[in-house]
């Protein structure tokens, strides 16, 4: 729990982790009551959806381990129990599909919840939330480092697909052993390595990757 704002009229703003919630929560359990109460005392209260509200609409995803879903109650329990700024990018978000997706966010809409780091192209995705707190205002933005391949969110244009970007990453290749395995964005140079390939092997098939400031971007005919 930190505080922010200015001296004379601070914000109080606390910091959950992982949100994983798939059954109805006794909020006024005795044994609840301490953590609810430190919840409701805040200014601000955040926590990561790492689960899906759409009650497990949309077709599995295939290759995921676990197919996380729930009911929209439970993010109701979340706003009840106090929380009020939710970021929800993560490995899970396609886990049912876009029209699993979509069902989220609709739910996430009907509920009103302040939320960062998800959404149809990559424009609303990159959108902070916003909770405004004693007269100040706080702000998130949210993003996953680690996702499925073809998830992260696309630009489009009137409901058509217009670009794909592409952030080239590096698991560690020739790091010491404890930190092998561990992604994270590829150097400029790397990554500029990495598109050209790319765009090598995507010729055959009339794709082009452009590579700007070591960053892929590829249109996408309409």
């Amino acid at each position: 729990m930190i505080g922010a704002g200015s001296a004379s009229n601070p914000v109080t703003v606390v910091f959950g982790g992982d949100a994983l919630v798939t059954k109805p929560y006794a909020i006024d359990d005795a044994g609840r009551r301490a953590f609810v109460d430190l919840l409701r005392r805040a200014d601000v209260a955040f926590t990561h959806l790492e689960i899906l509200l759409n009650e497990f609409r949309g077709p599995p995803a295939p290759g995921v381990g676990i197919h996380l879903s729930t009911s929209p109650q439970s993010g109701r329990e979340l706003l009840a129990v106090g929380f009020n700024l939710f970021s929800a990018a993560g490995n899970h978000a396609l886990d049912y599909g876009i029209e699993g997706l979509r069902a989220h966010l609709s739910v996430l809409r009907e509920l009103g919840m302040a939320v960062a780091g998800i959404g149809e192209d990559a424009s609303e995705a990159a959108e902070p939330a916003f909770v405004d707190a004693g007269g100040s205002r706080v702000a998130l933005i949210a993003a996953a480092s680690s996702l499925g391949a073809g998830w992260p969110a696309a630009e489009f244009e009137r409901g058509r697909l217009r670009e794909l970007t592409l952030h080239p990453v590096t698991l560690g290749f020739g790091r010491p052993r404890g930190r092998r395995g561990q992604p994270s964005l590829a150097s400029k140079e790397d990554a500029r390595r990495i598109l050209q390939r790319l765009d090598d092997l995507s010729r055959p098939f009339a794709t082009r990757v452009k590579e700007v400031d070591a960053v892929g971007r590829v249109p996408v005919s309409s």
